[in-house]
């Protein structure tokens, strides 16, 4: 089998990110979802540079790396399938894809986490209400120590409101709604 540019594109983005559902596979490389399931069923899986798809919620397929797709990747996140990661990584990805983001790390958990996603002059943090209070306040301080302002992707944003004071311009928006991060990133 002879990988294509797109195929090693797509390989690099998995590995970057982790997971990629079929849909943002698709909306990142391929005109439809016809071309983008051949590919995937056809080359990439039988391969082995992609994992057969782990189904998420029944009808979401989840994609990782496989063996040969870790050879080709130099760096990339191995991400265990708990239903908060995946839905964590989902949205994370929605959010990079949604803001059609070029440049940007996604930060490795790894001793002290800053932000899910450094950018520019941006920091971005997707919060699934999963954390306490004192652990948030926390992340906050320690975003604040970047030259950077922080983006607050939440659904609890209400609750966030004067927890904490913020020195740099703080953007707080549902995550469904990426049109107000897309006017100011």
């Amino acid at each position: 089998m002879s990988l294509t540019k797109r195929d090693v594109r797509v390989i690099e983005k998995i590995g970057k990110h982790g997971i990629l559902s079929r849909q943002q596979i698709q909306e990142l490389f391929f005109p439809s979802y016809a071309t983008c399931q051949r590919r995937l069923r056809e080359e990439l899986i039988p391969g082995n540079y992609v994992m057969p798809p782990y189904y998420y919620n029944r009808n979401t397929p989840i994609y990782r790396l496989g063996k040969e797709g870790r050879r080709v990747c130099d760096d990339y996140r191995n991400v265990t399938l708990g239903i908060q990661k995946i839905r964590h990584n989902l949205i994370l990805n929605d959010v990079v894809i949604g803001l059609r983001l070029d440049e940007y790390e996604i930060e490795k958990k790894i001793g002290r986490v800053i932000g899910d996603i450094i950018t520019g002059q941006y920091c971005i943090e997707i919060d699934l209400g999963t954390e306490p209070k004192d652990q948030i306040m926390e992340k906050f301080t320690r975003q604040q120590s970047l030259d950077r302002h922080l983006v607050w992707v939440s659904n609890r944003k209400t609750q966030l409101a004067g927890w904490y004071q913020y020195e740099k311009k703080a953007i707080f928006t549902d995550w469904h709604d990426m049109s107000k991060l897309r006017r100011v990133i």
